[in-house]
C-alpha cells in the first residue's frame, strides 16, 4: 500500500509540473516578445518544437520541486532488537 501512495505522490507532482509547463509555454508564446529579457530568436524554435519545450520545462519544474520540496520519507516500523528463539 505504501508503494501505491508513493507512486500517487510522484504522479500528482508530475501532473502539476506538466500543467505549469503548459501554462508557461502558452504565456511565453503569447507574450514572448514583450517579456523583458526573453530573446525573441527562440520564439520560432518554441513554435516548431512545442512538445519538446513543454517536456523540458516540465522536467525542470519537476526536478526543482524535488529539490525545494522533497517527498517525505516513509518511516517504516523499527522491528526492535532481534531476539532469537530459545
Amino acid at each position: 500500500m505504501e508503494h501505491k501512495e508513493d507512486r500517487r505522490e510522484w504522479l500528482s507532482r508530475l501532473l502539476v509540473c506538466a500543467a505549469a509547463a503548459l501554462a508557461v509555454y502558452y504565456a511565453v508564446e503569447k507574450w514572448g516578445g514583450k517579456l523583458p529579457g526573453f530573446p525573441e530568436e527562440y520564439l520560432p524554435w518554441l513554435r516548431e518544437n512545442r512538445l519538446q519545450a513543454i517536456a523540458v520545462t516540465a522536467a525542470v519544474l519537476f526536478g526543482a520541486s524535488l529539490v525545494l520540496l522533497p517527498l517525505e520519507a516513509q518511516d517504516k516500523e523499527d522491528p526492535g532488537e532481534f531476539v532469537p528463539c530459545e
